[in-house]
């Protein structure tokens, strides 16, 4: 983005074809990864393998490691207006209706996004919010931007603690969490009668961002005593979040 260009992330962990098929659409000049990776995903031919694009697939490893002699300058981030009208970043769709549609998404959305969310949500500099999310997926861009924004620390969740209940919450007390983006069933998952989620037992998580899903009753009176959570809604195209209030005990059913 310093660089004033724009960026794809793509999940290594989807199926080959779809992967296939998102570059086909996007179209990406130059593409940062790994050889392990590519290895993995069956592609020996950097880049050329995947199609017409890209044309050129930069090792992160190698383009990270130490040397002798190279400085790394950063470029200076451009403060022009009119660069809030340039593309930010492209996303994906889940493709539930076909082919999966790419998203593009303006920097003054993106910004306006991430001002607005975290002044809600009321993100704090001392706060250690988890990263829940795929880069692939848009709630990155709070999770990790929101953070950037506010100064506050992004603790990354490890993939398979992100599939287990009782993993997610002991990550949560070990690395002393204080705010995080949820689906509700992964709170579901978490919560059961012998399983004590209260304020007094996860002291540091004071903040609960919901969404993806419908907010039952049943999460509210169990996780928003002792802390705020929200309910936020919205649409990719929307630029992630487009409503979001904080919800209270009492509340309607």
């Amino acid at each position: 983005m310093m660089e004033r260009c724009v960026y794809n992330t793509f999940d290594p962990s989807e199926p080959r074809e779809k992967l296939r098929s998102w570059v086909e659409v996007a179209s990406p000049p130059v593409m940062i990864s790994s050889r392990s990776l590519m290895a993995r995903l069956g592609l020996t031919e950097h880049g050329w393998s995947l199609g017409l694009y890209p044309k050129l697939v930069l090792d992160v490893h190698e383009a990270l490691r130490p040397r002798k002699g190279r400085e790394v300058r950063l470029p200076t981030p451009c403060k022009r207006i009119s660069d809030l009208d340039r593309l930010c970043y492209v996303i994906f769709t889940s493709g539930s209706t076909g082919k999966p549609k790419a998203v593009m998404i303006q920097h003054q959305s993106a910004c306006n996004l991430v001002r607005v969310w975290s002044d809600l949500v009321g993100l704090q500099a001392s706060d250690r919010f988890a990263q829940m999310a795929s880069m692939a997926f848009d709630n990155h861009v709070v999770e990790v931007y929101g953070a950037i924004h506010k100064r506050c620390t992004s603790v990354v969740c490890p993939d398979l603690v992100k599939r287990s209940g009782p993993d997610m919450l002991r990550w949560l007390v070990d690395w002393h969490v204080s705010g995080a983006c949820v689906v509700p069933s992964l709170l579901r998952s978490m919560s059961g009668e012998s399983v004590d989620v209260s304020a007094a037992a996860l002291p540091h998580l004071q903040l609960l961002d919901c969404g993806g899903e419908a907010l039952g009753q049943d999460i509210v009176e169990v996780w928003s005593p002792g802390r705020r959570l929200f309910n936020i809604y919205g649409p990719t195209e929307a630029t992630v979040v487009c409503a979001g209030c904080e919800v209270k005990l009492p509340c309607c059913r």
